[in-house]
């Protein structure tokens, strides 16, 4: 098994994460980072009196990727916990949980939806920053943002007056750039893929749900047994908290498994795509051992 340990870059356990491919890709960006960094190193239109901006922007894509990146797996391993958590909480009432124990349960799933859907959504924008990287010229001086992938713009950052384009960094705009940048790489198609996945989209909904309710008013108990409250027999689900999801002990488990079987897939996915279009040879790329 993979060590799932990010040390020596972030010393934190992500349990089930594909930490050799996450590394891989930091090694090669770091290395079109540097790169870049060099290019922007004495460019006047960043570094002369009127505009000293080299700090912020010297490696502007490189640092948008890379909190992104990083922000995969911090969303994944808390996923990971909250859904422990909630199934904790269920199994401890079975469903008939009441003050505490209700906060707690209604907790635990709203943390996972939300931290789940970042977690995808933090990918999608870290390949918008990664395809901004790719493009971003090594030799000639320039300041971002690139042609292919516009909408990573400082200008907000540097006048407060002008519109923030990055919010609009969408995972469906990331697919749409990817498609028309790089059509038909296995990652595009992954791209699209997750985005039509049913358990994504039900994912979207119930966070969209969650945002605004909680899922303790109101619902229902569903039971096994032929009777009512017989001994021994703890509720199938809980229905009708405003979704037509049923609540029981798998409801986070289930989709946890899917949510980290995805992201490993994108995490591969970008590892090969980053060594084809970001070409270093060893010597060139950080050592993280």
């Amino acid at each position: 098994m993979e060590n799932s340990s990010l040390r020596p870059i972030l010393d934190l356990e992500i349990p089930g994460l594909a930490v050799k491919a996450w590394t891989e890709v930091v090694r090669h960006a770091l290395a079109r980072a540097r790169e870049i960094e060099m290019q922007r190193l004495n460019y006047h239109k960043i570094t002369d009196q009127y505009h000293d901006d080299w700090r912020l922007l010297h490696r502007f894509e490189y640092n948008h990727f890379y909190s992104a990146w990083v922000a995969v797996a911090f969303r994944l391993r808390a996923c990971a916990i909250h859904s422990q958590d909630f199934t904790d909480a269920f199994q401890r009432t079975g469903g008939t949980s009441q003050a505490i124990e209700l906060y707690r349960e209604d907790d635990a799933l709203f943390d996972f939806f939300v931290k789940g859907l970042a977690a995808l959504e933090s990918f999608y924008y870290s390949l918008y920053a990664l395809g901004a990287l790719i493009f971003t010229p090594t030799q000639t001086p320039s300041v971002p943002p690139s042609a292919e992938f516009p909408l990573l713009d400082p200008a907000h950052l540097l006048d407060p007056t002008q519109p923030d384009s990055m919010r609009n960094i969408t995972a469906a705009k990331t697919h749409l750039r990817f498609t028309q940048v790089f059509p038909g790489l296995p990652l595009t198609d992954l791209l699209g893929h997750i985005l039509g996945d049913e358990t994504y989209k039900e994912w979207n909904q119930i966070r969209n749900v969650l945002a605004h309710r909680a899922a303790t008013a109101g619902r229902t108990i569903q039971y096994q047994g032929p009777l009512f409250f017989q001994s021994g027999e703890p509720p199938l689900s809980v229905r009708q908290w405003a979704s037509d999801l049923p609540l029981d002990a798998a409801t986070t488990a289930s989709r946890y498994d899917w949510l980290r079987e995805t992201i490993n897939s994108g995490l591969e996915e970008t590892a090969a795509f980053a060594v084809r279009q970001l070409a270093y040879t060893e010597d060139q790329l950080s050592r993280f051992v």
